[in-house]
């Protein structure tokens, strides 16, 4: 793979559910892109943890009691504005603080870019930024109208740890993110917990778009279907349509880039003694290609290249799937992130001997299905 756009920067958003968007696979694919492509930091984070399992990219977060985190998947908010994120972060009180911290496993040392993306309103506070060189910067959230909007810092260069601290008014945030002005692969992760794709249809979707937008993405990766397959039935109709109107969505927010739809995983149960593949995985996956097809995304079919029929049995005897049948080991979050790099891998090389300068539409690598 080339350099990231000659020197440039090249921005990759990953959206799934909190099952599968673990640190592990996830990491696993930043890595080997930023290997490629240069990389170009950590990308979007969530200003405050939005369950337990969130561990982004080496970054540590801790925060106050004044804050209310509301997402796409319940509680909810009443105007349906969660933002880029999924999530939308509202402080209660002037003084609500929040922090972030590279720990000892955190890869990124010269960061000199910090986005916010946050709610501009009438009502709105004003947020103190202290990053970890330099002076504290300002955001002042007022606004004649109501809208979503991102603030862009240059920050001295040095480790992402900076604090939030909510000086006056009301602040609704919806996450930020890191980069390095010189460039390479920033890979921005969104596991929302509990998501299932037509969850983000919750999400005022012209202000979404607007966030898209304002930060632009060459590629678009959407990794669901553990969610959905929880029983053994799916809506075929109305699951393929909601899929679509997402992945429209997005396209006509960033009409120069890339969509990928990464079919669900494989998942197992147990019967007579045996695992087995469930039923339903492959189901989804066709349902999954199908929207890909109509809203002229590319595919990537990760349950054939996890064995198909036979990948759950397969996973769970290599321990690259856990004793629920459900959840990926570390081995198995690492393979899954070899597998989606290989494709991408392949999927670039194809685009850029065709000159489209994307991955466009249709299948992509092995994996995938014609």
């Amino acid at each position: 793979m080339q350099r990231a756009k000659a020197g440039g920067t090249l921005r990759v958003l990953v959206l799934g559910d909190s099952l599968i968007m673990g640190e592990i696979l996830v990491g696993t694919l930043r890595r080997l892109l930023g290997k490629a492509l240069g990389s170009g930091g950590p990308g979007f984070f969530f200003p405050l943890e939005p369950h337990r399992w969130y561990r982004p990219a080496g970054l540590s977060i801790r925060a106050d009691d004044r804050w209310k985190i509301y997402r796409i998947t319940k509680p909810s908010v009443p105007d349906n504005i969660y933002g880029l994120g999924g999530h939308a972060f509202v402080s209660t009180a002037p003084g609500a603080f929040a922090g972030l911290r590279c720990g000892g496993d955190c890869a990124w040392k010269d960061v000199d870019t910090l986005y916010i993306y946050y709610l501009a309103e009438p009502h709105g506070g004003t947020l103190e930024i202290t990053p970890a060189k330099g002076k504290p910067l300002r955001l002042d959230t007022r606004s004649p109208t109501r809208t979503t909007a991102v603030a862009r810092f240059e920050l001295v260069p040095g480790v992402p740890d900076l604090t939030l601290k909510v000086v006056s008014g009301r602040v609704r945030l919806f996450g930020g993110a890191f980069e390095r002005s010189a460039g390479g692969l920033v890979l921005d992760a969104i596991p929302v917990l509990g998501a299932r794709s037509n969850r983000w249809l919750r999400n005022n979707q012209e202000e979404f778009q607007r966030q898209l937008a304002a930060r632009p993405y060459d590629l678009v990766v959407l990794v669901y279907g553990t969610n959905e397959s929880e029983g053994d039935r799916v809506a075929s109709g109305p699951y393929a349509e909601a899929l679509a109107k997402l992945l429209g969505s997005i396209r006509r927010a960033l009409p120069g880039g890339s969509v990928l739809v990464v079919s669900a995983p494989t998942r197992g149960q147990r019967t007579q003694g045996k695992v087995q593949t469930r039923k339903i995985m492959a189901t989804l996956r066709g349902l999954q290609q199908q929207a890909a097809q109509q809203a002229g995304a590319a595919f990537f079919d990760l349950w054939q290249a996890m064995g198909g029929e036979v990948g759950a049995a397969s996973w769970y005897k290599q321990r690259w799937l856990s004793g629920d049948l459900t959840h990926l080991t570390r081995g198995g979050g690492e393979e899954a992130g070899r597998l989606l790099f290989k494709d991408l891998k392949t999927a670039w090389a194809t685009s850029q001997t065709r000159g489209s300068g994307g991955l466009g539409a249709g299948p992509v690598g092995k994996g995938a299905t014609p």
